[in-house]
């Protein structure tokens, strides 16, 4: 049994946990409460097992503030979702997992979603994921493949829609619209990121600025960020230009 507690700037109103070991099996069901929302998990596992296995069987999340989790307060969430998932593995390489998260109506600032959807899928470092997000305040739709571990690789590719931005940033001084589609290939080591390619298209505008077309584009090179090409045109001003931004001391 949890007491109120702090954990940071985590404020811990209540929680339990009752967990069972019987042979090589685990079972629990537990549930905490803080400023920040509350969690419900319940599952079993074999965390003895030469290769060890633990699934979530039934998971809930309730009115999830992230800006008072990370101390923003420019960010004001009500997120809940309800999700399932299993994982089995000894290391990155061989880990073998599912996840699968329903989004329930939440809200970001003033910005409401009526729900969504997450599906994800590992397998001996091989990735899938399908992401969807969808409400009268905009959606975001994208799918994520390739391999995580020491030798990275990621494909990612979708589409999102922010309307009424002023009640996703609380700036109502500042609304607008924004859409943009993005193809972007990542590649890491056990170092963190090693290259980024893609490209980015988007338009909109905010306030009385309105952007008839931003195109960025990114040629994958070890080491760096190389911009190919960034162009903006807008209602006030062209804009182009490109250039490196480094990922390593060692790329200069």
């Amino acid at each position: 049994t949890v007491e109120p507690s702090r954990l940071g700037r985590v404020e811990v109103t209540a929680g339990s946990m009752r967990l069972k070991l019987r042979g090589e099996r685990l079972s629990y069901d537990g549930s905490l409460r803080t400023n920040g929302g509350a969690l419900a998990l319940a599952g079993d596992g074999r965390p003895l097992d030469e290769v060890p296995y633990f699934a979530i069987r039934r998971g809930q999340a309730d009115s999830i503030d992230i800006g008072s989790l990370l101390g923003r307060t420019d960010l004001r969430t009500d997120m809940s979702a309800r999700f399932t998932g299993v994982a089995s593995g000894s290391s990155a390489d061989s880990m073998h997992g599912k996840l699968s998260l329903q989004l329930l109506p939440s809200r970001i600032n003033q910005a409401q979603l009526s729900g969504g959807r997450v599906n994800l899928d590992l397998a001996d470092g091989t990735v899938r994921a399908d992401l969807r997000l969808e409400g009268r305040d905009g959606e975001l739709a994208a799918k994520l493949s390739g391999r995580t571990g020491t030798a990275m690789q990621l494909h990612a590719d979708g589409n999102f829609r922010l309307e009424r931005l002023a009640r996703w940033t609380g700036r109502f001084d500042a609304d607008g619209r924004v859409e943009s589609r993005f193809v972007l290939d990542a590649a890491g080591d056990s170092a963190g990121l090693v290259s980024l390619g893609g490209t980015i298209n988007a338009g909109g505008g905010v306030g009385g600025v309105r952007l008839h077309a931003v195109h960025l584009a990114l040629v994958p090179e070890p080491g760096v960020i190389q911009v190919d090409t960034f162009f903006v045109r807008s209602n006030v001003a062209t804009l182009d230009g490109g250039g490196r931004v480094a990922l390593r001391k060692s790329s200069g």
